[in-house]
């Protein structure tokens, strides 16, 4: 980033504090490629992460569904669902 730019962006990053820390992670990044490389993974591992909370939460509300129709009308719940 020119100077220019820099003086810019910093006056509104005074008034925003992500901006500021997307600045700050831009300038980190475009310096070191290693480092580019290692906020990328960090990044994917916790989307993978996030993904897989996620899947556990709604397969969780799956098998409560389940459990409470169950009991609910036994003989419409014979068969075993086919998320299972």
């Amino acid at each position: 980033m020119g100077n220019i730019w820099k003086e810019e962006w910093g006056e509104l990053a005074m008034e925003k504090p992500e901006l500021k820390k997307a600045m700050t992670t831009l300038e980190l990044l475009s310096q070191d490629k290693e480092a580019r490389l290692l906020y990328e993974s960090r990044q994917k591992a916790l989307l993978d992460e996030r993904s897989r909370l996620h899947s556990a939460k709604m397969e969780g509300k799956m098998e409560g569904f389940y459990s409470v129709a169950k009991k609910c009308w036994p003989k419409a719940w014979t068969l075993q669902p086919s998320w299972k």
